[in-house]
């Protein structure tokens, strides 16, 4: 309703606290969430790999949405490109996260300028001396996360992909122990290879890999599964050697040189 000079206002109506500045509005448009089967975060909090939450920003002009003559925004195509790449839109109110977010609404949304400012329901704002100071429920962040894999939103990490950043984390930690071997006076490269081989044993232990013999493990052993395999029935000369990790024997051959 339009306000008129002079007229008392409901107080229901009233503001309870003055709008956030202009600018807010303009780096927090309307979106929608979105993942990726290939793109995982590992959480340190967690101690997992979670999916890589992205944003599907819904503006007039912003990643290919359109303005309509009514005024309104469609993201039509926009939806269209990310869907084509393999990404999968969250709808903002899905029955299935109503237990981790009221009525499944994961985002949120608060007064800016003369219009609203969007965020995801487990991020806030508190206004101290005049600035804006973000927050983050990171219990409930990681609850989401974990709710879309659990639900069926996106396929569970394969363990290929899995086996893939544990070996980042030991070539990091390769690098780090060489920098260590040249440098062991500096304190700082010391705390990052500690930081490091915690991480990568986080990462194995999550990832269900064993550790093989050595401080630093240039090979990854899968864990043995819970039920007997099928193949063992065939023996093992039958089954090529893994993949993971395990080196081909090399051949001899005699009076070759």
């Amino acid at each position: 309703m339009p306000i008129v000079l002079g007229e008392a206002l409901p107080r229901a109506e009233a503001r309870r606290e003055p709008p956030l500045p202009k600018q807010e509005k303009r780096n927090h448009p309307r979106f929608l969430g979105m993942v990726h089967p290939d793109r995982w975060v590992w959480d340190v909090d967690a101690k997992d790999w979670l999916p890589e939450l992205g944003k599907l920003t819904i503006s007039a002009g912003v990643q290919g949405v359109e303005l309509l003559p009514t005024g309104q925004e469609n993201p039509a195509m926009t939806r269209a490109h990310y869907t084509s790449k393999g990404w999968m839109i969250l709808e903002d109110g899905d029955p299935r996260l109503a237990d981790v977010v009221p009525k499944g609404q994961y985002i949120s949304r608060f007064p800016a300028g003369n219009g609203w400012a969007y965020c995801f329901a487990w991020e806030g704002y508190e206004r101290v001396r005049g600035s804006i100071e973000w927050g983050e429920d990171r219990a409930l962040r990681i609850k989401f996360l974990q709710a879309l894999v659990a639900k069926g939103f996106i396929p569970a990490m394969t363990s290929k992909l899995k086996e893939v950043e544990v070996r980042e984390t030991q070539k990091r930690v390769r690098r780090l122990n060489e920098k260590f071997a040249l440098k062991p006076n500096f304190p700082s490269i010391k705390v990052r290879l500690e930081q490091a081989e915690a991480l990568l044993a986080d990462q194995m232990a999550a990832a269900g890999f064993t550790p093989g013999q050595g401080s630093l493990d240039t090979q990854i052993h899968l864990a043995p599964p819970a039920e007997a395999d099928p193949l063992d029935a065939f023996g093992d000369d039958d089954i090529e050697p893994s993949v993971v990790g395990a080196p081909e024997p090399k051949a001899v051959k005699k009076g070759v040189k």
